[in-house]
């Protein structure tokens, strides 16, 4: 079960993986990506996201 959308403004609380929309080339898809507490990255311990302005939702449980 996820959470309901939060906005860039607002930032994950603890470590780990979120769902995020993302807005590329014309398209907006949903993603995995890694919060590290500070950044969004493209994995954990991978490279930082160019566009940290992200929608993001977690999970429940």
């Amino acid at each position: 079960m996820v959470t309901d959308w939060f906005p860039p403004s607002l930032k994950p609380v603890r470590v780990g993986w979120f769902e995020a929309c993302i807005f590329d080339a014309g398209w907006l898809y949903e993603w995995r990506v890694w919060w590290d507490g500070k950044v969004w990255r493209e994995k954990e311990g991978g490279l930082s996201l160019i566009d940290q302005n992200l929608t993001w939702r977690g999970q429940t449980a």
